[in-house]
């Protein structure tokens, strides 16, 4: 009952979250960062009441159009009937995961520490995704939160991308923090479609294999991505990893599954709902509403008219200031100008190219086969706080003080690189 309660208050909010944002505005003022919208929605049938508060609306708005999910296919994506599947169950800090009927985005109840962290680097994470929209980290496309009337506990959670988005099987899953210490799977937890960690990883395979181009643009986003992390004192996130493996490897890439692409078009998205006449229905008025706005965004993104993603007209050279990129590449990397992009001519994430994924190189010993490697950062939102500090000298005094994942924010980032940087093989 409990999961079906914030099931259906999650629907509600977000149905009027992108209802009150539907008049699309393709910039952001610094009053963005620090703006949020409140409302109380009404019971609804069993369900009672509840007041929910969208954080930086305009803000996740802009970053979802920037990977190109019009409000219509995300609020058809979350808020359909029947469309959230919950999955994990409650722990100690009450946190639980959904995943869209489409597996095109999950959501993550949050901890007060973590709502406070992300509220915190949202003006940073902001300037990252425009700098470099190919970026490994996961993609945040909205933060809310919700509290049944009649009581006093508040609910966070947020909204991000799906790294393993795609129809193709997911044969293997790795968590990868470049650490040892507790990085093994327990046997008595290992079941069917388990996500494995480091140490698994060694022990069943030890490579994954891209060819040389891929591997140094994969190589040399990562350590940018990292780089910025550290600087904002972030760590314990890791490095995702899915694979699937792609038989019959001559094939044309036009003769196997066809991948998932972030780019939906509205037509396609009421498609994929048109039996679900209630909701259809309910969101009929904002689907007029957005048709012109959203036939204009494609035509920007397609170049038929300038568009920039960023300070409105009306801002101030101040506040332009500080909305400028805050981390920037070391000067003697070479090559990142295919990383950095342009929002306004952004048309996917470089690293999601092949079935949504990367495609590897030859596999040894298997030349009939290739693997999809779908990779990304996720759990970002541990900062290097005064708790950590005290796991990590207590975790030195007891484990190897190489191995264990409680450590400073910078050598976890160095230690992270050299982990991924060791299990990537070139195979041309």
């Amino acid at each position: 009952m409990a999961f079906e309660y914030l099931k259906r208050a999650i629907q509600d909010g977000i149905r009027f979250s992108v209802g009150s944002s539907s008049d699309y505005c393709k910039s952001v003022d610094l009053e963005d960062f620090s703006c949020f919208e409140k409302t109380n929605l009404p019971q609804r049938g069993s369900i009672r009441g509840f007041e929910f508060k969208d954080y930086y609306p305009q803000v996740f708005s802009v970053i979802r159009h920037l990977y190109g999910i019009s409000d219509i296919s995300y609020l058809l994506s979350l808020a359909g009937e029947s469309s959230l599947n919950f999955f994990g169950s409650e722990g100690k800090s009450g946190a639980f995961f959904f995943i869209s009927q489409d597996k095109r985005f999950i959501g993550k109840t949050l901890k007060l520490s973590e709502t406070t962290l992300l509220k915190s680097i949202i003006l940073s994470y902001y300037n990252h995704l425009r700098r470099y929209p190919n970026t490994l980290i996961s993609r945040y496309y909205g933060m809310h939160r919700i509290q049944k009337k009649g009581e006093a506990t508040k609910r966070h959670f947020f909204i991000m991308s799906n790294v393993l988005y795609t129809e193709n099987t997911i044969f293997e899953k790795y968590d990868l923090k470049g650490s040892s210490q507790g990085r093994r799977l327990k046997k008595k937890h290992i079941k069917d479609g388990s996500t494995f960690k480091d140490l698994d990883f060694i022990d069943r395979r030890s490579k994954i294999y891209l060819p040389e181009a891929k591997r140094k643009m994969f190589m040399d986003q990562l350590k940018i991505d990292t780089e910025f992390l550290s600087k904002l004192k972030l760590l314990d996130y890791s490095v995702f990893l899915g694979i699937h493996v792609r038989r019959e490897a001559a094939k044309s890439l036009s003769t196997i599954t066809r991948p998932l692409s972030p780019f939906i078009s509205l037509s396609e998205s009421v498609r994929r709902f048109r039996g679900q006449r209630a909701f259809r229905q309910a969101c009929s008025e904002l689907i007029e509403r957005k048709k012109e706005s959203d036939e204009h965004f494609e035509a920007e993104r397609e170049g038929r008219s300038p568009i920039v993603l960023g300070i409105s007209p009306s801002s101030s050279s101040s506040s332009s200031s500080l909305l400028q990129v805050q981390v920037k590449p070391n000067r003697d990397q070479e090559g990142l100008d295919s990383l950095a992009g342009s929002a306004d001519t952004f048309k996917g994430s470089i690293f999601e190219r092949d079935f949504g994924g990367m495609e590897s190189g030859p596999i040894p010993g298997r030349p009939d086969q290739r693997e999809i490697y779908y990779l990304g950062v996720i759990d970002l939102l541990t900062g290097w706080c005064s708790r950590k500090k005290l796991e990590t000298v207590f975790k030195r005094i007891v484990y190897d003080k190489e191995g264990i994942s409680a450590t400073d924010p910078n050598s976890y980032a160095q230690r992270m690189i050299k982990f991924i940087d060791d299990i990537i093989e070139v195979s041309d």
